[in-house]
């Protein structure tokens, strides 16, 4: 597919499996066909990927994760990768459909400097962090969260920008188009997911959606089936995972759920 002009708060890392793809980067107005890229976190990027395949890997900027790829960014938000690097990837990548977390690692290793220093986040920042995620939905104003952290509003949110590379209020709504994503994985209809994640209606959902994501929701699923989202309890139990409580409560809810769904058909 195409998608539209986005941002999201992830780094990707894209690679044309079947041959090159279209990649544009913000301030660039046009599309430069490639073999693979890395795109640093909150930069405005769209996706020509018609007649290919491609796998994109998402790398969220509070894992340990990203400290070891982080240095690709130093110099742009946009890295090409040399044909040596793009031959490895597409190696491990081809068939990999039902590999997800070992082909994830894999690609990793193959793109990790080895003396990364890992992610470091002001450990005020961490702690506001996680009691935006504690309440993603209803979270405290700003001023309580700055008070939590001894630092004034304004102190606070121009740290977390600095830090997290984003504003308190986007990076909440980024909270919220994940709990989307899990609830589908997990079997919920987009209506049912919206709900859940705060969203008025769905083309409140759908706006959003299409802001971070560059294509609208209704392509995950049945309804179009363009792309598939599957979640296992090796993703939940990560230890590198900057979300364990949210995730695992999720998981083991949702287990419950279907345990007894599953009851009530027999």
């Amino acid at each position: 597919m195409v998608n539209s002009p986005h941002r999201h708060f992830t780094a990707s890392i894209i690679i044309g499996l079947s041959g090159k793809v279209g990649i544009r980067t913000e301030p660039s107005p046009s599309f430069e066909a490639v073999d693979a890229a890395m795109v640093a976190p909150n930069v405005d990027q769209q996706l020509d990927a018609r007649g290919q395949r491609v796998a994109i890997l998402q790398v969220d900027p509070e894992s340990r994760a990203f400290g070891r790829i982080a240095h690709h960014f130093f110099e742009k938000d946009c890295r090409l990768l040399d044909e040596p690097v793009v031959t490895d990837l597409r190696r491990l990548l081809e068939g990999a459909e039902e590999k997800g977390r070992e082909v994830y690692e894999a690609v990793l290793d193959v793109l990790a400097s080895p003396n990364a220093p890992g992610r470091s986040i002001d450990p005020r920042i961490r702690k506001v962090l996680g009691i935006i995620k504690s309440d993603f939905l209803s979270p405290p104003p700003a001023d309580k969260l700055a008070s939590a952290v001894g630092l004034s509003s304004g102190r606070l949110i121009h740290l977390f920008t600095r830090e997290m590379g984003l504003p308190i209020r986007r990076y909440t709504l980024w909270l919220r188009l994940r709990d989307v994503l899990i609830s589908v994985a997990l079997g919920s209809t987009l209506t049912e997911a919206a709900h859940r994640a705060g969203f008025s209606d769905s083309a409140h959902l759908s706006r959003t959606f299409r802001g971070m994501f560059g294509f609208p929701p209704s392509y995950i699923g049945e309804s179009k089936g363009r792309i598939r989202i599957s979640i296992t309890d090796a993703a939940v139990q990560d230890p590198d995972s900057p979300h364990p409580p949210v995730d695992e409560e999720r998981w083991t809810a949702s287990g419950r759920g279907i345990a007894k769904l599953s009851e009530g058909r027999r």
